[in-house]
């Protein structure tokens, strides 16, 4: 839901436990540098996010939808699908996210694939996991700080637009 939005800073603080879900987080009406919006987990260990993606077109299991001003902060975030799955997809164009002390991994049988559509970070202006370098996207200001990243392939995908930089301040 697009809702009213927020006109203060909003922490969401995750309890422990398995989350089995695919979460979209589209953009906030009212986030700023200031009006952040935080999930925080504690403990990435025991704040897990997980999801096995059946369609190449929602491979995500999180995904910012063209939303600003995110912090993301002790979480795993984890695919476990069988044929193709992200982790976290930063779809469209983006600014001011940040990851922090997470563990974005694709897990399962997947875990040791040499395969391109097993990729834990996507940076694009796609949804088919197929196709990832297929729609460009500007991502400003993506801080990515002291995670882990587990995969076999790809650890982090940045598929950038054409006509302006790709990225603007990726830390």
């Amino acid at each position: 839901c697009n809702c009213g939005g927020i006109s203060g800073p909003v922490q969401f603080n995750v309890a422990p436990g398995t989350y089995n879900e695919q979460v979209i987080l589209n953009a906030v009406v009212g986030s700023s540098a200031i009006n952040t919006i935080t999930f925080n987990g504690d403990t990435a260990a025991n704040r897990i996010l997980t999801f096995a993606p059946v369609f190449n077109t929602a491979a995500h299991t999180f995904r910012i939808n063209a939303a600003s001003h995110i912090i993301l902060r002790r979480l795993t975030i984890q695919t476990t699908g069988t044929n193709y799955g992200s982790a976290l997809h930063l779809f469209g164009n983006v600014n001011q996210i940040a990851v922090k002390q997470c563990i974005l991994q694709v897990t399962g049988s997947a875990a040791l694939s040499a395969n391109q559509s097993y990729i834990p970070v996507l940076i694009n202006n796609n949804t088919d996991i197929f196709n990832p370098t297929s729609g460009g996207s500007l991502a400003n200001i993506f801080e990515i700080d002291s995670n882990e990243i587990r995969s076999w392939y790809y650890g982090i995908l940045h598929y950038g637009t054409f006509n302006n930089p790709y990225s603007f301040n990726i830390n």
